[in-house]
C-alpha cells in the first residue's frame, strides 16, 4: 500500500472545515479556514515572518505543557517513549489572529527521513479550557499509508451532545500542496455519529498571503468558536440529549 508521504514544511493552508452529524439528528455544516503549517525545526523562522507587521502570531504556550518550554523536546519524547522513529515534525494548527485562538484540535506530523508519516499527535481543546491528546500509530510502528484508519478510544469530554464513550477513526492524507485530516466518531456500538473532514491548500508563507487570507477572514479565530457555539444552540434547541461535564482526566496523552 502507498505510504502517505510529504516533504510538506512552512505555509500557509487555506481551507475549510466540515462537520456533519448523522444520528440522532441529521445535519451539517462547513466553514472556511486557514492555518499555518511549519517544521518544528523552522521555528524561528516562522517567528521571524509572523514579525510585527503581521496580524498572525505563533505563541509556545498554545501547545504541549502550556508553559512556554520547548515544543521540540517535548514532542520528540512523546514519541520516543512509544518507540515510533521519525526525524522531523510538522505542526498543523491555528495561529492567533489579533491576538485570539481556539483550536478545536491541531496535528503534530511525526515523518521519517523519506517523508513517510509514522504518527500523528492530535492535540485537542474543548471550549471549557481543557486540553487532551491522541497519540496515533500503527501497533507495529509501521508507516501510515493513504488509506490507513488509525482508531482511539474515545477519552476526553469535547461537546455535551455527545457522550464520553466510542471510538474517533483518523485518516490522513499529506501532500507537497496540501493537508485533509478524515475524523469519524463511531458511538459505544460502532455506529457513526459524526464525521468531521479538516483540509487545506498550501500557500508560500509571507506577509502578502498572510494578508490576503486575513482581509477576506479577517475573524476567522473568533468565527471558529462562534460557529461551535452556534451549533450547539441549534442542537440544544433541537432537544438532542445533554451530557454532563465529566470530571477533567488526569492523563493527557491518550496512547
Amino acid at each position: 500500500m502507498a505510504t502517505t508521504s510529504s516533504t510538506l514544511k512552512g505555509g500557509l493552508l487555506l481551507g475549510r472545515v466540515m462537520h456533519r452529524r448523522l444520528q440522532p439528528l441529521r445535519r451539517a455544516f462547513h466553514y472556511r479556514t486557514f492555518s499555518i503549517c511549519f517544521d518544528l525545526d523552522d521555528l524561528s523562522l516562522l517567528q521571524k515572518i509572523l514579525c510585527r507587521f503581521s496580524p498572525l502570531r505563533f505563541h509556545d504556550r498554545d501547545h504541549g505543557g502550556r508553559d512556554g518550554s520547548p515544543l521540540s523536546a517535548w514532542i520528540r519524547d512523546i514519541f520516543a517513549e512509544q518507540q515510533i522513529e521519525v526525524s522531523r515534525f510538522v505542526l498543523v494548527t491555528y495561529p492567533r489572529l489579533w491576538g485570539y485562538v481556539f483550536n478545536p484540535v491541531s496535528f503534530w506530523l511525526g515523518l521519517d527521513e523519506a517523508g513517510r508519516l509514522r504518527g500523528v499527535l492530535a492535540e485537542v481543546n474543548n471550549t471549557f479550557g481543557e486540553h487532551h491528546s491522541y497519540l496515533l500509530a500503527h501497533a507495529d510502528r509501521r508507516a501510515i499509508g493513504k488509506g490507513d484508519w488509525l482508531v482511539a478510544n474515545k477519552a476526553f469530554h469535547v461537546s455535551p451532545f455527545l457522550p464520553v464513550e466510542g471510538q474517533y477513526r483518523f485518516r490522513f492524507h499529506l501532500e507537497d500542496q496540501g493537508f485533509q485530516a478524515d475524523i469519524h466518531y463511531l458511538d459505544a456500538d460502532g455506529a457513526p455519529c459524526l464525521i468531521t473532514q479538516i483540509a487545506g491548500q498550501r500557500r508560500d508563507l509571507n506577509i502578502s498571503s498572510i494578508w490576503r487570507a486575513v482581509l477576506q477572514q479577517p475573524f476567522m479565530t473568533f468565527s471558529v468558536v462562534f460557529f461551535i457555539h452556534w451549533q450547539a444552540i441549534r442542537l440544544w434547541r433541537a432537544h438532542i440529549p445533554f451530557h454532563k461535564k465529566p470530571e477533567p482526566l488526569q492523563q493527557e496523552i491518550s496512547l
